[in-house]
């Protein structure tokens, strides 16, 4: 397989573009420098759109309940929310947060097109938590800046941790436990060609690049 030529096109979520995916996208251009590589960042909807037009080979997301009913799902990871406080914040030296701790707080969200708005809806809701007022934001380093200007706090799993580094927040696990299930999502009714088979074997293969990210847990596979 060392020879595979051809091309690979990936739909992905902004903050996965930037932390999940250069490892895996590496390890293929390293061993089949013949296949043409492109990746797609795009909010949920639009990765999912991208997917079912047939304009991209796969996509790596979160899992949702909106996903194709013909995607085949391969699970990769699961990624834990965090609170990111900006610095002197009273919360900021706690060992950890419970979503109730959030009620009657200024928040920054992210909007509804998001694949974390969701499950931070739900969370707020199951523990009967209101904010103060919320702000939202559709870009990761917007609501990093947000924060870190003192206009709220904010839920945020761990792969979208390296993207605010910038910011100098600090990240407060939260309790109970919430979690996005992000996987690798097919068109089961598309043969695979040679290239994207190649890389769905490297991905999940026993020997894939699984580096250590804080919140963040690889599925076994392979």
């Amino acid at each position: 397989m060392s020879g595979t030529r051809g091309s690979l096109r990936i739909a992905t979520l902004p903050s996965l573009a930037a932390t999940l995916l250069p490892p895996f996208v590496l390890a293929l251009r390293s061993a089949h420098p013949g296949v043409s590589i492109t990746v797609e960042d795009r909010l949920s909807e639009g990765v999912l759109t991208s997917l079912g037009s047939g304009a991209v080979d796969l996509a790596v997301t979160a899992l949702g309940p909106d996903r194709p009913r013909q995607a085949q799902v391969l699970p990769l990871a699961r990624d834990d929310f965090f609170l990111a406080v900006p610095q002197g914040h009273d919360l900021a030296d706690r060992e950890e947060v419970t979503w109730a701790d959030l009620d009657d707080r200024a928040l920054v969200g992210f909007s509804g097109s998001s694949s974390i708005r969701r499950l931070v809806d739900e969370a707020l809701a199951a523990h009967g938590v209101e904010p103060s007022g919320t702000i939202e934001a559709q870009n990761v380093g917007s609501v990093a800046g947000l924060v870190s200007g003192g206009l709220g706090v904010a839920a945020v799993p761990g792969f979208v941790l390296p993207p605010l580094e910038f910011a100098r927040l600090h990240y407060v696990p939260l309790v109970p436990t919430v979690s996005r299930r992000i996987v690798l999502l097919r068109d089961a009714r598309r043969p695979l060609t040679p290239a994207v088979r190649t890389w769905v074997d490297m991905v999940t293969g026993p020997g894939a690049p699984r580096p250590v990210m804080r919140g963040v847990t690889w599925v076994a596979t392979g």
